[in-house]
């Protein structure tokens, strides 16, 4: 398919969200003291609890949205706002993971480290994600702020209280765990199975409903990267240097356009699902991006994939997942 022209010069991109920064950091139980920010601020009070969700992304999409209305009016009375810079330590493989975290805005690396010292990123959280409240008192993965991010925490005492006493939470908090083990299965898949080039391509395509995306009037769309490159990289299984070569090859090709480092103009999407190995290309919500890894509600699945890329029941499951289609991780 040819390449669909784009005019660089009148195209308008968008600017990557800036969370404001509030007088307060709250301390994150289970830190380390030596990185502990300031005493914070109380459970908000249930008169302003619907103020506090008003103009969430989790409000509508991801984790929160599923809950009844009364539900989460509750859940935001017990959160105990914070915002933290880019790089923030919360806790660490193997640690302690006292608290839940709902993502308002920003993103979070759930990550591992290997014996030889090397990162390796399991998922990327984004706003309408949950976390904390998979391993309970056994932090199998490490948590730092991948962009600055803004989070409503509660303490994991409250959050098992109203866990036991309302069912439709206690449903949603399942159903938060099983997307989760289901967005874990596929990205173990993606790094046994695909090439650089395939896991790079796939992630550009997913990625169109997590972070800000700006759908063009004749197709394709523009991606800012507000992720670091650091990141994706450590994400996919692969390097930056990796990646350089990837995108500049296919700016050749006319598949994409980097007008500048942050953003990303995707111009040919079925051919950037080909050499992601799908059939067709992942469609994205009404709205464009903005959420995080297959554990949302509401969004449009990943797409099928292509013949030969595995057989029997791991290949189905994997078909099955990429069909369901909820995001808030990467």
């Amino acid at each position: 398919m040819g390449a669909i022209p784009v005019s660089l010069n009148s195209l308008r991109l968008p600017a990557a969200p800036v969370t404001p920064i509030v007088p307060f950091l709250p301390e994150i139980p289970g830190a380390p003291a030596k990185r502990r920010a300031p005493a914070g601020k109380a459970p908000v009070p249930a008169t302003r609890a619907a103020d506090i969700c008003r103009g969430c992304p989790a409000e509508k999409r991801g984790f929160c949205s599923a809950l009844p209305t009364a539900v989460r009016e509750r859940l935001a009375s017990a959160s105990m706002p914070a915002i933290q810079r880019p790089n923030h330590w919360f806790w660490e493989a193997g640690g302690d993971d006292r608290f839940v975290a709902v993502v308002r805005s920003g993103y979070l690396r759930l990550l591992q480290y290997s014996p030889e010292g090397r990162r390796m990123i399991t998922g990327i959280a984004g706003p309408g994600a949950i976390v904390g409240e998979v391993m309970k008192g056994r932090g199998r993965y490490g948590l730092e702020s991948s962009t600055e991010v803004s989070l409503c925490t509660f303490d994991r005492a409250e959050f098992d209280r109203i866990r036991r006493e309302e069912p439709s939470f206690r449903r949603a908090v399942y159903a938060e765990r099983s997307r989760a083990l289901e967005a874990l299965y596929l990205h173990i898949w993606a790094r046994g199975l695909q090439k650089p080039e395939e896991r790079l391509a796939d992630f550009l395509l997913r990625a169109r409903e997590i972070l800000p995306y700006q759908p063009l009037p004749h197709g394709g769309g523009v991606l800012t990267l507000i992720v670091p490159r650091a990141d994706i990289a450590d994400l996919i299984g692969t390097s930056r240097e990796t990646i350089s070569r990837l995108t500049h090859l296919w700016q050749a090709d006319g598949m994409i356009r980097m007008p500048d480092p942050q953003h990303l103009v995707i111009i040919d999407v079925k051919q950037l699902a080909q050499v992601a190995g799908l059939v067709a290309p992942p469609p994205v919500a009404a709205g464009g991006g903005g959420n995080a890894l297959d554990a949302g509600t509401g969004v449009a699945g990943t797409g099928a994939i292509a013949k030969g890329a595995g057989t029997g029941a791991g290949a189905a499951a994997v078909r099955r997942m990429l069909n369901t289609g909820h995001r808030v991780y990467l």
